[in-house]
């Protein structure tokens, strides 16, 4: 129809048969419907923009009835178990979840319809092919096409959880290099002079003349004195005395002395006599250590700039060396070469803001920013 302006619009026509005086007319009534259909084409538009959103989502996002069957699920979710969305819609969660999982699940949506706030879970569902993937789950309560139903936002944390495995076992290959490496300082510093000793007292017990007793004795001192010295320097290397006692700085500074002959060290800091949470001191040299050593080793360059600074609870290490820097493709399976997951791990344990760089003038970088109050 057209309006008296010459604007087009909808309408709607009932017809209906009536009679008058004996006659027989057709009633029509038309309705304008504009207001209407512009309000259907708002819906339509706002389901379309929903579902968009719904389906580009990067988690996967579904919804359980009451009868706790899947009612929606989006095309992630879907893609990520390789199932449909006809056949999840006859499934509950129990059907795609170990036994453990189930109780977990059950006892959550308990709590979801008690009223109660839950935080995120783990939990693996096993796709069409078996494989397992592990997701972390939030869900809520909420009303869906006239009852209650769960809403529930599921990301899949495959990446995470291959990362934290990484660390793990980067952290256990540490360990087992550390015991190694002390086995070994043991038996090449301490055996030989052990064996030392032992061969210089039987030669003690059998000799008669004095000036070869004396000669034995003076050799027995020096002994004993390399011994306690070698011991103290494994000592100090697994758990450097000077850290515990003077702080990090102390312990950073002292580190550096033994290298600055032969490498130029360029090493600022504000720190002074300030001590932090041993975890914090621990680490943090930890780290140190392990970026140098993987600059003497990998990186081919003669130059370090460390900067260690403290502002305000906040403690920030800026390392840089001038050699070839990152390695441009990713490790291989297996290869720690660059000690790089074990200094993740560590940074990781003090809940520390990190990232590792290659700088503009060649060489590689490393940042760590660590909030000191939630480390005490």
């Amino acid at each position: 129809h057209l309006r008296p302006d010459g604007v087009q619009f909808e309408t709607e026509v009932s017809l209906n048969c009536i009679e008058l005086c004996g006659v027989k007319y057709l009633q029509a009534i038309v309705r304008d419907i504009t207001s209407r259909k512009e309000a259907e084409k708002a819906i339509k538009e706002s389901e379309a923009k929903f579902r968009n959103i719904f389906n580009s989502s990067t988690d996967g996002i579904i919804i359980l009835g009451q009868d706790l069957r899947f009612r929606v699920a989006n095309e992630i979710f879907l893609k990520r178990t390789g199932l449909t969305l006809k056949e999840i819609t006859s499934l509950t969660p129990a059907d795609l979840l170990s036994e453990r999982d189930i109780q977990k699940i059950n006892e959550r949506i308990k709590q979801l319809y008690a009223g109660k706030r839950i935080s995120s879970n783990e939990i693996e569902f096993i796709a069409r092919d078996n494989s397992v993937i592990p997701f972390e789950i939030n869900s809520r309560l909420i009303d869906y096409e006239g009852s209650k139903a769960i809403l529930a936002v599921v990301r899949d944390i495959t990446e995470r959880k291959q990362f934290e495995k990484k660390i793990l076992d980067t952290i256990i290959i540490t360990e087992e290099k550390e015991r190694e490496n002390f086995a070994k300082n043991l038996h090449d510093e301490i055996g030989p002079l052990l064996s030392s000793i032992k061969m210089y007292i039987n030669s003690l017990e059998s000799t008669r003349l004095k000036e070869k007793h004396d000669f034995i004795i003076r050799q027995l001192k020096d002994i004993v004195k390399e011994a306690i010295q070698s011991t103290k320097e494994i000592s100090n290397d697994l758990s450097p005395h000077i850290l515990s006692n003077y702080g990090l700085n102390a312990a950073v500074d002292s580190f550096i002395s033994r290298i600055s002959h032969i490498y130029t060290v360029n090493y600022n800091t504000n720190l002074g006599n300030n001590r932090f949470h041993e975890l914090v001191e621990t680490s943090v040299y930890r780290i140190i250590k392990e970026l140098i050593n993987n600059t003497l080793k990998h990186s081919l360059g003669n130059t370090i700039n460390i900067s260690i600074s403290y502002n305000r609870g906040i403690l920030d290490l800026l390392y840089s060396d001038n050699g070839k820097g990152l390695p441009k493709q990713p490790e291989k399976k297996g290869d720690t070469g660059m000690g790089i997951p074990n200094i993740i791990s560590r940074a990781r344990s003090l809940n520390a803001a990190y990232k590792f760089f290659n700088s503009p003038e060649g060489g590689m970088g490393f940042e760590c920013r660590i909030n000191i109050n939630k480390n005490n």
